[in-house]
């Protein structure tokens, strides 16, 4: 990682830009030996936007199997047992 200061950045911001870019590493700029942000170039934050967001792709789906699964039980007559739904569901016989 690379650490710039913010008068660096003010005097020659494309080439910290150009750095980032081409490294592929973060920069950390410094204000006064204080951490103040970090530059990282567009693909790496892209990488990051989406990972971020696949927890909550897969928990929607996840609820989503949960609430199919809870409306077939009862389509079947069968009381909405926490235990018995949940050993049901591990054990696949619900599909």
């Amino acid at each position: 990682m690379y650490i710039i200061s913010i008068t660096e950045l003010r005097q020659d911001a494309s080439k910290v830009i150009k750095l980032a870019a081409s490294s592929k590493e973060p920069v950390l700029i410094v204000q006064r030996s204080n951490p103040v942000a970090y530059l990282i170039d567009a693909e790496t934050f892209e990488r990051m936007k989406r990972q971020s967001e696949e927890p909550f792709t897969t928990t929607k789906k996840a609820l989503a199997e949960l609430a199919r699964l809870r409306s077939q039980m009862a389509v079947r007559g069968r009381q909405p047992d926490s235990v018995t739904f949940l050993r049901e569901l591990r054990e696949g016989y619900l599909r």
